[in-house]
């Protein structure tokens, strides 16, 4: 098992960093994708928050403990649902790279 950090930035006022903004007006969703068959299985469904900002860049940040790259593609979504006026209240990405050994 691997160890993932999923992460979301978000901005106000045209790009600065959206610091300060309380935990629990954020919400993560992770997805897991079966690499074989391209099953979906949901992991957060937007009831998680972030554990921690990071400082003072506007990032907000949540590890994930049971990643399986071997099986799984990951793909994460961040909501946020507080009142600040921020430049997008959505953001998404994924993760399912897989190195190789030399």
């Amino acid at each position: 098992m691997s160890i993932i950090t999923v992460a979301a930035t978000f901005t106000k006022n045209s790009g600065e960093p959206a610091t300060g903004l309380a935990l629990a007006d954020i919400n993560f969703y992770l997805t897991r994708q079966v690499r074989t068959t391209g099953e979906d299985n949901i992991v957060w469904d937007g009831t998680q928050n972030p554990t921690e900002e990071m400082d003072n860049v506007g990032t907000y940040i949540r590890i994930y403990n049971g990643a399986d790259l071997d099986l799984f593609n990951y793909h994460a979504a961040a909501e946020y649902a507080g009142a600040e006026a921020l430049d997008q209240d959505w953001l998404t990405g994924a993760l399912g790279v897989k190195r190789k050994k030399p």
